[in-house]
């Protein structure tokens, strides 16, 4: 058995991809949940668009899946989106380099502040696995804050 790796740049460089990629997980969802989802309203579809994805395809992938859930409707609105997709889009401009890392820390960090260090539901507000939130603290050098009284 031959594991070919194919390299593949990060969904914030190929924003091209992420309307047909939020269409394929709609698709996806309205099978598997005998739905009839139609897509998503304007301003959704701009915020999925904005965001950084440090994720990549598979928080986009919660993110329509939390969205599709939410909905009872046919169109998928702002409303619906995961809470850290609700708010100014928290986007990493392409070819920031160092910034695109500070962005990050400041989102997670503020993410981990705001759940009480809770890093489960940190995580969960991120759209972001538990394994993935202490695999970017390590890489980001984001240390646990310790309480002093």
């Amino acid at each position: 058995l031959r594991v070919v790796q194919i390299p593949m740049p990060p969904l914030r460089e190929r924003r091209e991809d992420i309307p047909l990629l939020i269409e394929h997980f709609i698709d996806l969802y309205n099978q598997r949940f005998g739905r009839r989802v139609k897509g998503m309203e304007t301003d959704a579809g701009k915020q999925m668009m904005s965001y950084a994805w440090p994720g990549n395809i598979r928080e986009l992938q919660h993110a329509v899946e939390h969205a599709f859930v939410m909905c009872r409707g046919d169109v998928i609105g702002l409303k619906h989106l995961p809470p850290a997709l609700q708010g100014p889009a928290p986007s990493l401009p392409a070819g920031a380099g160092d910034g695109e890392a500070k962005d990050e820390v400041s989102r997670i960090v503020a993410a981990l502040r705001k759940a009480g260090w809770n890093k489960s539901q940190a995580a969960r507000s991120l759209v972001m696995s538990g394994l993935t939130i202490y695999r970017k603290m390590e890489e980001l050098g984001i240390e646990d804050e310790v309480e002093t009284s």
